[in-house]
């Protein structure tokens, strides 16, 4: 895909043709399986092309691959049934809906426990919507489009960490929900449907295309600059990809906002930006030294170090300096600490 910042400072986002292709048959394949449910007597909205966008019709088709457990299917099942007229023109319109329902967190085996419906959270569907026009106001259209695809946000606390600054993920079995903390202003919010999106097309290519490297997720072997236990080689190249394009969308933020957003914290989203950017480089580095990466992999890996590219020389040499360096000594604390616990690392 091509995810770049454009001539004048906003975002410019294609979407790679494997991407598109493997979107155009998922959603083939849900629009069949919907209507059979309706054809079977379940009360769905008339617009099944629609519906099928939405996660919960994501998640059915996901339950015909084995991915998701029957339980959780019924549950979606039933999620669709009680979709309105107006949920249904937010998805038509493209427009991301806070949903308040545990369906969409993921379960115990990964990190589900900790992550839980944040009940003094705003529940209204339209809740970020203030907030998002203005991200997209700043950003542009090809952010938007690049967004596109989130459909439903989930706000979330995770336990035991009540002072943790943001938090998102997503599932890939559910595409188009995501869950995130309560964004504290526009830069938090910007990055997280970044981060959320960017997996989201990437899990599209691998879809249509095949593995990142050999042994992709199973090698728990590799360090990477956004986790504190050993990851597996994708992991650590879904995180280049994503983080890489959470760098140009904040650099693109602080840019298109100058003198329009008094209360915009640009210093701060500067800072963020630098440390996601040297986490991003760190995390080339790692992918550098594995051979087995395939040429999915490569490409992936070519396109996140051009998007750095695009803005190293926009941070002060100094601030940079520093933050490669904390950086740098990070990993290798983790890495004398995984010896010392036995830890097997590449």
């Amino acid at each position: 895909m091509q995810f770049a910042i454009g001539p004048y400072g906003a975002i410019s986002f294609t979407p790679s043709a494997q991407a598109v292709s493997c979107l155009q048959r998922r959603q083939g394949h849900t629009v069949a399986l919907l209507r059979s449910l309706r054809e079977a007597g379940v009360g769905l909205a008339q617009d099944l092309e629609v519906l099928a966008t939405h996660p919960a019709a994501q998640g059915l088709s996901s339950w015909r691959h084995g991915w998701l457990s029957r339980i959780e299917a019924e549950r979606m099942v039933e999620l669709l049934t009680t979709i309105d007229a107006r949920g249904l023109e937010r998805l038509r319109d493209r427009r991301p809906t806070v949903c308040q329902h545990p369906a969409f967190l993921p379960d115990e085996d990964t990190r589900g426990e900790g992550i839980l419906v944040d009940v003094t959270a705003p529940a209204a569907p339209d809740a970020l919507d203030k907030m998002l026009e203005e991200v997209r106001s700043f950003l542009g259209r090809g952010w938007a489009d690049f967004i596109t695809p989130m459909h439903l946000i989930t706000l979330v606390r995770v336990r035991g960490m009540p002072d943790l600054p943001f938090f998102s993920g997503s599932r890939s079995e559910l595409p188009g929900a995501m869950h995130m903390t309560v964004p504290g202003d526009a830069a938090i919010l910007a990055e997280s449907l970044t981060h959320e999106a960017a997996h989201f097309w990437l899990h599209a290519v691998e879809e249509q295309e095949g593995d990142l490297a050999l042994h992709s997720w199973t090698d728990d072997t590799w360090v990477s600059p956004w986790r504190e236990d050993p990851r597996p080689i994708a992991g650590v190249i879904h995180g280049v990809h994503v983080f890489s394009c959470v760098t140009l969308s904040l650099i693109s933020l602080v840019q298109q906002s100058s003198g329009k957003s008094p209360g915009f914290r640009s210093d701060s989203v500067v800072r963020r930006a630098i440390k996601v950017a040297t986490q991003v480089e760190e995390g080339l580095t790692e992918c550098a030294r594995c051979a087995h990466l395939l040429p999915l992999g490569e490409a992936v890996c070519r396109a996140s170090a051009a998007r750095l590219d695009q803005v190293l020389d926009w941070f002060e040499p100094e601030a940079l300096a520093t933050a490669r360096a904390e950086t740098k000594g990070r990993r290798l604390h983790k890495i004398t600490k995984w010896r010392k616990d036995g830890r097997r690392i590449s």
